[in-house]
């Protein structure tokens, strides 16, 4: 293994009743009958009263149904957790097509360190092929030897992270065991926890991935694209059997 990645989202008014009983002037109760009595019926209409049911129709009503969608709103079917975030490319739950972990020694150019990673194409290795991989690097790196849960908070360069999270994305081999990729990405935000972690051929790696945000960067990870494109997937869990690399 060498340290370089190879080049490549009705309501209601309730109100209140009430009524007041004036006395008169006096402070005596008023007992004395109104004269003359005004017992006739009062047929009377008041002026301007339409006592008549209101049987107009709205001579133009609108009875079309609004398909319209409101600019800026997203009413498309979320493909999975919504991580907040602006996703180019959404995967929900990661199934990869083919996976494999690895494990290696310190060599003379590079610290001890491990990896998985899974193909979202149908295989790791026939072109083209897309990969997210999970690298772990000891040494002056400072890369997790053990288990752990890490937050990602920023994206790091490749140049100086100790676990690095990238995705490479339609790749094809150049020769020499070297690859050039459409597009790779690596992580901004998102939580990787390892549960187990035995570092031998034939240890096992258990662990899972969890709302992670890529974003774009060069093939050698080591500036941001400007403008470059974004990717999310909500969980990846995985559980493999190390190989010596």
């Amino acid at each position: 293994m060498y340290r370089l990645i190879c080049t490549m989202l009705a309501a209601s008014l309730a109100w209140g009743c009430g009524s007041t009983l004036k006395a008169d002037g006096d402070g005596n109760t008023d007992t004395a009958t109104d004269s003359p009595v005004d017992s006739a019926a009062d047929t009377a209409m008041d002026e301007g009263f339409d006592p008549g049911d209101d049987t107009a129709v709205d001579s133009s009503p609108d009875t079309a149904t609004d398909t319209a969608t409101d600019e800026g709103i997203d009413t498309g079917t979320d493909p999975g957790t919504d991580p907040g975030l602006p996703c180019d490319q959404h995967i929900g739950t990661f199934t990869p097509g083919q996976s494999e972990a690895g494990v290696w020694a310190a060599g003379p150019d590079w610290p001890e360190g491990w990896e998985v990673q899974g193909s979202i194409s149908a295989s790791l290795w026939d072109a083209p092929f897309s990969v997210i991989r999970i690298e772990s690097w000891a040494g002056e790196y400072g890369g997790p030897m053990d288990p752990f849960t890490y937050t990602f908070t920023e994206w790091e360069s490749y140049e100086t992270c100790g676990l690095c999270l990238f995705l490479t994305e339609n790749c094809n081999w150049t020769g020499g065991g070297s690859y050039d990729c459409d597009h790779t990405y690596m992580i901004d935000t998102g939580t990787v926890t390892v549960d187990t972690l035995e570092r031998t051929e034939g240890g096992r790696l258990q662990g899972s991935m969890i709302g992670a945000y890529f974003i774009e960067t060069n093939g050698g990870g080591t500036r941001l694209t400007e403008g470059g494109l974004s990717y999310c997937v909500d969980l990846w869990e995985f559980d493999e059997t190390f190989e010596n690399y």
